[in-house]
């Protein structure tokens, strides 16, 4: 189990450092849609979970059980991203902006920290000060599982955040970008689009979306959006088109604008003679958006993002 989880730790904290590196400070602290935690609350929370490490280094005792015991369990609760958890209050983020310099600094420290810990210590001891709502005292080998399966669960929602933020920065130029989409099969074919495109690949489900409330659960499963990006190659897609795909409306042409002017010139142009199938509002992740129909039947979204 120890040697399964120091390269795992490590390719975890390695990709978070690296995606909080990639972000600028007005981007690390930009909201990606409303509700929603910023790059750099996400990665506090994280930070202030990791300081459970200093409390292990001097609360531990022998136990009977064996050290992994309930290392499935929490894997199972924590990487299940259909399960809605609920922070403890000591770990909440601040809700000001976060330095990103200190931010990144702290956590190079803490998770060095962790990988020492990792390295050093017995990690068979169990720790009886500390309890674990709904699992009582845990060892130190479980500890670090759950700081593992806790920072991956993290991580999936700071892609998502990553790509939200990234891609309202294609806003300063306006591009044009396929997006596709599929009858409950856009997780196959993305992934199949990566494997033979490479890049990086960002999925989220409707039941991880503010959208969730408004479908059918057994909806929640599909991709509400995705995105395969590559040397300035981006590719879109997702399972809500709303009527049934078949050629022709399955792939749409995503206009991504620079201003508010623009995304009404642009949609007003091209709706002419054809038909309007989603009027410009404002969309739950803070864009104005709309599709339509042209007159020679392709099918247009556009989006501007004034963040």
């Amino acid at each position: 189990m120890k040697q399964e989880l120091q390269p795992a730790l490590k390719k975890s904290f390695n990709e978070l450092l690296s995606i909080l590196g990639s972000l600028d400070e007005k981007q690390i602290n930009a909201v990606p849609f409303e509700g929603s935690w910023t790059a750099a609350q996400v990665a506090e929370h994280l930070s202030r979970s990791y300081e459970i490490i200093e409390a292990l280094k001097v609360q531990a005792a022998t136990t009977e059980r064996p050290a992994d015991e309930k290392v499935e369990t929490l894997k199972a609760m924590f990487l299940n991203r259909d399960v809605k958890m609920k922070s403890p209050a000591f770990i909440l983020p601040s809700e000001k902006p976060i330095n990103r310099e200190l931010l990144i600094k702290d956590l190079t420290i803490k998770t060095n920290n962790i990988i020492q810990f990792l390295n050093t210590e017995d990690l068979s001891l169990s720790c009886p000060a500390i309890n674990f709502p709904g699992f009582g005292h845990l060892t130190r080998m479980e500890w670090l599982c759950f700081i593992s399966y806790h920072t991956e669960r993290h991580l999936y929602q700071l892609r998502n955040i990553y790509n939200l933020i990234t891609t309202k920065n294609l806003n300063t130029m306006t591009q044009i970008v396929a997006y596709l989409n599929f009858d409950g099969r856009a997780r196959e074919a993305m992934s199949f689009y990566q494997q033979c495109l490479g890049g990086e690949l960002v999925l989220q489900k409707i039941s991880e979306s503010p959208m969730a409330a408004q479908m059918p659960s057994e909806m929640g499963p599909r991709i509400l959006h995705s995105s395969l990006t590559k040397n300035g190659l981006t590719i879109m897609g997702s399972d809500m088109l709303g009527a049934k795909t078949n050629t022709g409306n399955n792939v749409m042409l995503c206009m991504m604008c620079s201003s508010d002017e623009e995304v009404n010139s642009f949609f007003s142009a091209l709706a002419a003679g054809g038909k309007i199938d989603e009027p410009l509002h404002q969309s739950f992740w803070g864009a104005t958006f709309g599709k339509i129909t042209d007159k020679f039947g392709i099918h247009w979204m556009f989006n501007y993002s004034k963040n």
